[in-house]
């Protein structure tokens, strides 16, 4: 599955031969078929193994197996330079596609799980509100009465 049109600042301006014959969506890590048609990885990659061989597009026996395909460089460049706004909608930001990854590791609108959910705590909620959860919970009594030794 690719990107949403919706995801970027100017959507509607993308070049369509950005976008996925299959989820009709901007690439996500664009893949080349030996017949020099183009596919989100995940959308080629779930047509072979559904044990296909020919190309979406045309047709062509021309795919052997994942290994037939080839990154498609040009492509994932080009949609790394498009502006994107951040999928969450609190959130401000806008930049290039190939840094939105990065950004969504440190976006105080992303959901996170508390940082001691390896230990039980069930807690979710968007980063900016972890630090307020941790001091909350240290004061909240474990099932043996005491305070609680993972936000302590």
């Amino acid at each position: 599955m690719g990107f949403p049109l919706t995801d970027f600042v100017r959507g509607e301006d993308i070049d369509p031969n950005l976008t996925c014959q299959v989820c009709h969506e901007i690439f996500d890590k664009p893949q080349r078929t030996p017949c020099g048609h183009v596919f989100c990885a995940h959308c080629i990659g779930a047509w072979l193994d559904l044990g296909k061989t020919t190309c979406i597009s045309c047709r062509s026996d021309v795919l052997r197996s994942h290994d037939s395909l080839q990154e498609d460089r040009v492509i994932a460049n080009l949609i790394g330079n498009l502006t994107c706004r951040c999928p969450n909608a609190a959130c401000p930001w806008r930049g290039k596609q190939a840094r939105r990854e990065s950004h969504l590791k440190e976006c105080a609108e992303e959901r996170v799980m508390c940082p001691h959910a390896e230990f039980g705590c069930t807690w979710v909620g968007v980063r900016r509100d972890v630090g307020g959860h941790l001091e909350v919970s240290k004061n909240v009594p474990d099932k043996a009465g005491e305070a609680c030794q993972y936000h302590g």
